[in-house]
């Protein structure tokens, strides 16, 4: 134990990593808190461990909780700062008001004591602007440092401005106010020069509440022969996510020639008009992960798609009949995780169709839309539970929605009381039906698999703290990158 404070910093940086890893520890509980641990077991854990590695990712959801942290980097004599590799100040995170006396002032002099941050996240970020202006001097100055993932959520215009100078992104995610000017993308506006800066180095770009897309693949100057349509490229960008109220927008974005290292896409939008366009053919075929509508994902197939991830977004109508729905004409066989919304009358016949259709999910997250009160959910149930049991999976997300259903965290109508007593069967049988299955969540209520002298059994959880990174971890298993978006700003 005293020899480990003498080992190279790269070399503590990996044990403290995996120690502390939601990946390595493969439970949800585990964390930071285990760092913690460690540095209370003896003086030279203490001083090696704090601050130097339970400092290195932060994560604050309270204003006390961001003033303390902030006094803490800022107090005399403090090395802190320098510690702080990954900081996500989200104070919205439980749904709940975020307070107006923000700590804006602080937050800034702590931002200017931290010279090794990789990443930043901030939540309401234009509340913290109209606080203190310098705050996006502050954000913009760590990009000359070391500062790649920027993730900025409720952003004005005015606070756009002073971010122009952004550049050397490798992630970037910008959600505006809803209706705000900041929406409209073009060559000079200050979300699309932000845009245009890090052309060359993004790899995921994320765009929330975006309102016109005007970014076009051609030259600003065409009278120019010396500049080339490339510098409305982003050569680098693997995933995109858009969000926004119009169905227009995609309309008029050639994506196989702005995006051609494309592999995961998202959408918000109504309209699916831009997938039958022949120009984005390339762009769909390029496609392993898609959240959008049902048209979309069958226009990706149709283009070569070898989609490994599927999301299909609730107010994409299910396309299926009283007689069943040709999955395969939607979904590859390579699937490996699917979101999607489906009846609950019919939904054995469709559940049987998908597993001959997509025989390798793994992670399987469904919602039956409820329209009857007097829906056999549990018979229906155990008729599915057949389908589910050819399928090798790992988690699997069952939920309802409609106007049958009442919501609550007991079984009250007649309803709730049948799902309470499928979950309850379902979790009993589970280690024989789905040998695979390590993870179960039915509504309000998650269980987990463990062994016991080599024996599975579900046991529930109760602290749902960590439920989002586990999640990730499932849903993303095919993807190679998988640690990083754990661990990383996406999580």
């Amino acid at each position: 134990m005293a020899h480990i404070p003498r080992l190279d910093h790269d070399i503590l940086s990996m044990i403290a990593r995996e120690i502390s890893s939601l990946v390595a520890n493969n439970h949800y509980q585990l964390g930071q808190r285990s760092l913690l641990y460690l540095a209370l077991t003896c003086r030279s854990m203490r001083e090696l461990v704090i601050p130097r590695f339970l400092f290195a990712r932060v994560s604050i959801t309270s204003h006390p909780a961001l003033l303390s942290f902030c006094r803490c980097i800022t107090a005399p004599n403090s090395e802190a700062g320098d510690a702080v590799r990954h900081l996500y100040v989200d104070l919205d995170h439980n749904g709940g008001r975020i307070p107006g006396d923000l700590p804006s002032e602080e937050l800034v002099g702590a931002l200017e004591k931290m010279h090794q941050l990789l990443s930043l996240q901030i939540n309401a970020f234009a509340k913290f602007y109209a606080i203190e202006p310098r705050i996006a001097k502050a954000v913009i100055r760590h990009t000359t440092y070391r500062l790649d993932t920027l993730c900025l959520d409720d952003c004005s215009l005015p606070s756009l401005r002073l971010l122009r100078d952004l550049i050397g992104l490798r992630f970037l995610s910008i959600s505006l106010q809803s209706r705000s000017r900041a929406g409209v993308l073009t060559s000079d506006s200050p979300l699309g020069v932000i845009i245009m800066n890090s052309r060359c180095t993004l790899e995921e770009l994320r765009l929330g509440n975006i309102s016109s897309w005007q970014l076009y693949g051609q030259p600003l100057d065409t009278s120019d022969t010396s500049i080339e349509g490339e510098i409305y490229v982003w050569p680098h960008i693997h995933t995109l996510a858009l969000g926004g109220p119009q169905a227009g927008l995609l309309e008029e974005l050639d994506f196989s020639y702005s995006f051609p290292s494309i592999r995961c896409f998202e959408h918000s939008f109504h309209s699916s008009e831009w997938a039958m366009r022949a120009c984005n053919r390339l762009f769909l075929g390029q496609l392993e992960s898609l959240v959008g509508g049902w048209p979309e994902a069958k226009a990706a197939l149709d283009a070569g798609a070898k989609l490994r991830r599927v999301s299909i977004r609730s107010s994409s109508p299910f396309p299926g009949s009283e007689s069943g729905f040709a999955f395969h004409h939607y979904l590859p066989s390579c699937l490996r995780s699917l979101s999607v919304y489906i009846p609950l009358r019919g939904s054995p016949d469709y559940l049987r169709q998908l597993s001959l259709a997509a025989p390798n999910i793994t992670y399987l997250d469904i919602t039956f839309v409820v329209k009857r009160r007097d829906d056999r959910f549990k018979e229906i149930m155990e008729r599915n539970s057949v389908s589910l049991s050819r399928l090798p999976l790992t988690l699997l997300a069952l939920d309802c929605t409609g106007p049958a259903v009442e919501r609550g965290t007991t079984p009250q109508s007649p309803l709730q009381r049948q799902m309470h007593a499928f979950s309850t069967a379902f979790v009993a049988s589970a280690p024989e039906l789905c040998p695979t299955l390590q993870i179960i969540m039915i509504l309000y209520r998650s269980w987990q698999k463990f062994f016991h002298g080599g024996v599975g059994r579900f046991q529930e959880m109760g602290d749902l703290c960590g439920m989002n990174h586990f999640l990730l971890l499932h849903e993303w298993q095919w993807w190679e990158g998988n640690t990083e978006r754990i661990n990383g700003v996406c999580a």
